[in-house]
């Protein structure tokens, strides 16, 4: 989190939207770019008020057949409600070619 890219995406969103969970992971996916460039594409499938569902599409080969790559994301994502003073969980699970993630908050 102390990367200057990511502050300043941190930064930039906290000054235009405020932050929240249903914020941040709103623009997820712009984050997703500037940190994972060529590292598949992230979609908002959907966002309730207190949940959301988030799809990683078009991950390169590597990161789908590391079960320890997909594993991580939970625990790396979670630090997302820490940056918006809230608590939560994230749940992955892997669909053919495209990963998962379930925010609940």
């Amino acid at each position: 989190m102390g990367s200057a890219l990511f502050r300043t995406f941190v930064a930039t969103a906290q000054k235009l939207f405020g932050l929240t969970p249903t914020t941040i992971i709103r623009h997820l996916p712009r984050g997703w770019r500037q940190i994972f460039s060529g590292c598949g594409e992230l979609e908002v499938a959907r966002v309730d008020p207190r949940a959301a569902v988030v799809l990683i599409r078009a991950l390169p080969e590597v990161c789908l057949q590391s079960s320890a790559w997909i594993g991580a994301l939970p625990a790396g994502l979670r630090v997302l409600f820490e940056l918006v003073n809230s608590t939560g969980d994230v749940t992955v699970e892997r669909r053919a070619a495209d990963i998962e993630l379930r925010f609940a908050w």
